[in-house]
């Protein structure tokens, strides 16, 4: 080992050591959510109303699929420093898995009043690429404009094509993020924990995991916000030769 190994090696566990600090904060609430509730109802479970359980439950199941998101999260990234993940590349077409991604956000976005906004272009995108990394990228974007959109806003999927690249821009007029959290998005081990129009909990790391999944693909994502404005996210990916 010489220097410069030794430095990044610190440095991954230094940021092994954020991220896990992150991802075991974020269980507690849900956990603890969870243990309240399931006590409450054993304690007085013959005293509940069929309404009273029926809320409970609902609680518990909403905080259990955090907890199941948090822990696939955690799988995905872990694997990936271990460099267990391994790409899958291959060469595909966007457009149909974009098409794909949308339909499975209509229902969620219709219960929030929210308009998916997608017109895509007539000619084929074709990319060679992981098409599950970047599937989980795009499901992960257009599901926090749904959540941090309010009722009655719109998501709209743009793309544009340049000289050997094609950008999809995912653009909302949601609640729109401040610059500190702005400056904290894609960075291991900061905690950027935001809550949704509804209250739903955002922890930060899909965006995490996003970066990490364009980057092994050769691209590049960034976002531009303005509070009370809106939010725009946007993936680089160069097209197949």
């Amino acid at each position: 080992f010489n220097s410069s190994d030794i430095t990044e090696l610190e440095e991954k566990i230094q940021s092994r050591d954020k991220f896990f600090s992150v991802i075991a904060h974020d269980l507690r609430s849900p956990f603890t959510a969870i243990l309240g509730y399931s006590e409450y109802m054993a304690s007085y479970y013959e005293n509940l109303t069929r309404e009273e359980i029926h809320d409970f439950s609902n609680n518990m199941y909403k905080a259990s699929k955090s907890v199941f998101k948090l822990l696939e999260d955690l799988l995905k990234w872990t694997r990936i420093q271990s460099g267990k993940i391994t790409l899958d590349k291959e060469v595909f077409s966007l457009l149909p898995l974009l098409d794909k991604i949308v339909d499975m956000f209509e229902t969620s976005a219709e219960s929030k009043k929210i308009r998916l906004i997608y017109n895509p272009p007539e000619e084929k995108i074709m990319i060679d690429a992981d098409k599950e990394m970047i599937s989980s990228v795009f499901r992960n974007l257009i599901s926090n404009g749904i959540k941090f959109t309010e009722a009655n806003g719109f998501i709209k999927i743009d793309i544009q094509l340049g000289n050997g690249f094609v950008i999809v821009s995912v653009i909302d007029n949601g609640i729109g993020i401040d610059k500190v959290t702005l400056s904290r998005l894609f960075k291991v081990g900061e905690r950027v924990t935001r809550y949704g129009t509804n209250d739903e909990e955002g922890s930060g790391l899909g965006l995490i995991l996003s970066k990490e999944f364009i980057w092994k693909n050769g691209g590049d994502i960034w976002v531009e916000s303005q509070v009370g404005e809106g939010s725009t996210f946007y993936v680089k990916l160069p097209l197949a030769d």
